[in-house]
């Protein structure tokens, strides 16, 4: 279930490619305005929301034979900016193995600071009132995509599909309330804690054959989305977007989390996914790349100003930022 935006879209744009037995669909639409944001924030319990949010860009991976479903998108991610979810949602796949809690998260971040925030820290005033944080106000979200099944993806494929016949109207027929918001809490504690009865996950040392995405292996199809980001109040830059592309054998997608705190640190978090269209699952390759800013110089890395403004900045500095957590699982699709 989606949080119901009521907002007017007249630019809906929706991608759909089938191949090998999968459905893939990509929406996108305009940002959220301050009363959707306004909306979305609360719902979720976080204590700020992106400046940029663009709630209805949205990706589905369907496979209707299997009833399963791979969902990316915004509210999901920022989801799991909440404190409370992060904990209740983490899990080491590693020591468990094997597991049916399919969407939970790999790692916990910890929350950045701002360059000065030490100096604040120690200043003594009894009139400044801390507030304890409730969430993540970097928004830098361990997400790993969503796993849907049963009547969930029915619901999601409907979605879809009644957002590809009503192009330039409204999205939604209905508006935000109290009983949609119920609604969707309730929605995504049965997503991310509830156990799969269908599918499950499984640690492995498997790794993504490179060699298969290369040149040589044409694209066939392929989308990108931004699910939101923000300027962090001139003091840097978080991003989160999910880059996909079909080949002939097999299909690859990357979800990536990306937090610049100027002169403070460069975090990075990465979710791959990779399937051949004769298996039985998918594999899902998650790494934490993470180091402070100083370190990073030192590597030989130099901050200019061009690269602050290059749309592809993570890409290009990724291999200065060292890698703090390398885990894989397969999610296991065709059960019984």
């Amino acid at each position: 279930m989606d949080i119901i935006s009521n907002k007017t879209y007249t630019d809906v744009k929706v991608e759909e490619y089938e191949q090998n037995g999968w459905n893939f669909i990509f929406t996108k639409a305009g940002m959220y305005n301050t009363s959707d944001l306004d909306m979305l924030q609360d719902a979720l319990t976080l204590q700020g929301i992106p400046d940029i949010t663009n709630g209805n860009n949205c990706a589905l991976i369907y496979n209707k034979q299997f009833n399963f479903g791979f969902f990316v998108n915004p509210k999901d991610s920022l989801y799991l900016c909440n404190y409370q979810q992060r904990q209740q949602n983490y899990l080491d796949i590693k020591n468990q193995f094997r597991t049916n809690k399919i969407n939970y998260i790999s790692v916990v971040p910890e929350q950045a600071q701002l360059k000065h925030s030490n100096i604040w820290k120690q200043k003594q005033n009894e009139d400044i009132k801390i507030l304890n944080k409730i969430s993540d106000t970097f928004y830098c979200s361990p997400y790993k995509g969503t796993i849907v099944d049963g009547d969930q993806i029915k619901y999601q494929f409907q979605r879809f599909k009644t957002i590809e016949g009503i192009k330039g109207k409204s999205i939604f027929e209905n508006q935000l309330n109290e009983n949609v918001i119920k609604t969707e809490l309730d929605y995504l504690t049965h997503i991310f804690q509830n156990k799969s009865l269908l599918f499950y996950s499984e640690y492995t040392e498997e790794e993504i054959p490179l060699n298969n995405l290369t040149q040589e292996n044409p694209i066939k199809w392929a989308s990108f989305i931004t699910l939101y980001e923000d300027e962090l109040g001139d003091n840097g830059l978080v991003t989160c977007e999910f880059r996909f592309r079909v080949m002939a054998d097999c299909f690859f997608g990357l979800i990536r989390n990306y937090l610049r705190v100027d002169d403070v640190l460069i975090r990075i978090l990465d979710t791959r996914i990779y399937h051949q269209f004769e298996w039985d699952y998918i594999l899902r390759d998650y790494t934490h790349r993470e180091a402070s800013w100083e370190n990073i110089q030192k590597s030989g890395f130099h901050f200019s100003p061009q690269w602050s403004t290059d749309q592809n900045q993570s890409f290009l500095i990724q291999n200065s930022v060292p890698i703090q957590l390398h885990i894989n699982d397969k999610i296991y699709f065709k059960v019984g």
